[in-house]
């Protein structure tokens, strides 16, 4: 027997998980770096981009790189458009982890704005960072092509 749709679970469902993304979201701002960390990585797998967005680009200052790299792969994975220039402020620091993953996400958002911020880094002295660079051009161009077909 199916209880009454007033007893459904689904809405309390909900309400624990935008109560839990909210912890995460506030524990972007705990004291331990490797929390801040844990916390970006985190929300970037969470189905809702819109949750936690804002804070992800304020962790694009951290002061620990390993904060910022995971903040970004957040954000290139949620496909945040307004996440664009931020990120793409990050190609110039000397971690090419964090070069890399920044030409990583560009290409997943694949907004023509990356371009400039992409160019900075095409003969990049890191191999991967090239070639992230490259992949993430190739990934705006089909995108304007899918626009304008």
């Amino acid at each position: 027997m199916t209880p009454p749709a007033s007893n459904s679970a689904a809405p309390r469902l909900r309400l624990r998980v935008t109560t839990a993304a909210e912890s995460i979201v506030r524990s972007l701002k705990d004291d331990d770096w490797m929390v801040r960390e844990m916390s970006a990585e985190t929300l970037g797998s969470n189905v809702n981009g819109a949750i936690g967005a804002d804070q992800l680009i304020a962790s694009l200052g951290d002061a620990f790189w390993q904060v910022r790299l995971k903040a970004i792969r957040s954000l290139g994975r949620m496909k945040i458009d307004r996440a664009v220039r931020p990120i793409g402020n990050c190609v110039t620091h000397e971690q090419a982890n964090l070069r890399k993953e920044a030409a990583a996400a560009l290409g997943e958002i694949a907004a023509a704005d990356g371009e400039p911020f992409l160019a900075l880094i095409a003969n990049d002295p890191d191999p991967d960072v090239r070639k992230n660079a490259r992949w993430a051009l190739q990934q705006i161009a089909a995108k304007k092509a899918r626009a304008g077909a």
